[in-house]
């Protein structure tokens, strides 16, 4: 007897059609194993595919997959997949205000915020895990020739800013760069990328630029060891950044707005902010999304 599951390809970041970054939402349950999931993420061919099962009242396990393996978080799968929930109307909408839903994910149990104005859901932006930081970049010639960057390209004015290693959810590279220029001309050795991620236990190269006091970025986010060798949006490296770029003091105010995907011809736009939530500073990622593709999956 085949089950039938629901399936949308969806583009956050962005309230365009074929901007911003896709993702797969597939509505599971529990005879959906981890072998289908790997296997219809796979198929799909999406950065990554989210796997939502809904547990109780407004709380759900979330699982999300790339076409290669399995990872704990992923921010624009994140709000891929409850824009489509609160979109759809699988979460009861409320009138104006904000409400609450619990996610539950190999990263943890993470509140996800549904922004609705007029009973229309405006946005949707989600609280990342704590922050990790695990040291910097040893390999430095190898780094650069990675990216087809020159050492003196790395940097930006007026910031002290290391080559480190941060996580709200995914181990990234932080890479600052000079100017727009130079991160427009990046030139990556994909194999060489995956080298050093393997040997120095990381998954992306989140590299940016912008002016001092931060206020806008500019980014790209490379993760060929996961099979993504670009994506033209990611929640949790932006999440990530803001933390990093906090800790180094040199933030206009506790919030950045990201672009990325422009040099692939999917602009997307990410806010990253920093809240205090039950008297506690907490790192919010959150932005628009578009639904384009929606079908079902029979197994």
């Amino acid at each position: 007897m085949m089950n039938n599951y629901t399936f949308y390809l969806t583009d956050a970041f962005t309230n365009t059609p074929l901007q911003g970054n896709p993702a797969g939402v597939v509505l599971s349950d529990d005879h959906l194993k981890t072998e289908d999931m790997q296997k219809i993420a796979e198929e799909l061919k999406q950065s990554e595919t989210a796997f939502i099962k809904r547990l109780d009242k407004d709380i759900y396990e979330v699982r999300f997959f790339t076409p290669v393996e399995e990872v704990d978080l992923c921010g624009h799968a994140t709000i891929a997949t409850f824009w489509v929930k609160g979109a759809k109307g699988y979460i009861e909408s409320i009138e104006n205000g904000r409400k609450i839903i619990i996610q539950h994910t190999k990263a943890g149990a993470l509140p996800v915020y549904l922004d609705y104005r007029n009973n229309e859901l405006q946005k949707v932006t989600m609280e990342q895990p704590e922050v990790q930081y695990f040291g910097n970049c040893k390999n430095i010639d190898k780094l650069v020739q990675a990216l087809g960057i020159k050492q003196e390209d790395i940097g930006i004015e007026g910031c002290e800013l290391p080559l480190e290693y941060v996580s709200t959810g995914i181990k990234d590279l932080m890479i600052p760069v000079k100017s727009k220029e130079i991160l427009n001309n990046i030139q990556p050795n994909f194999a060489l990328m995956e080298e050093l991620s393997k040997e120095e236990n990381f998954y992306s190269y989140h590299v940016f630029t912008g002016e001092f006091p931060l206020l806008e970025v500019y980014q790209r986010n490379f993760c060929p060891i996961l099979g993504i060798d670009e994506e033209s949006a990611t929640g949790t490296s932006t999440g990530a950044l803001l933390a990093y770029l906090d800790k180094a003091g040199v933030l206009k105010k506790k919030s950045i707005v990201a672009n990325q995907g422009i040099e692939m011809g999917r602009p997307s736009v990410i806010y990253a902010s920093i809240e205090e939530i039950d008297g506690k500073e907490k790192i919010l990622v959150g932005g628009q999304a578009t639904t384009f593709i929606e079908g079902v999956i029979d197994l």
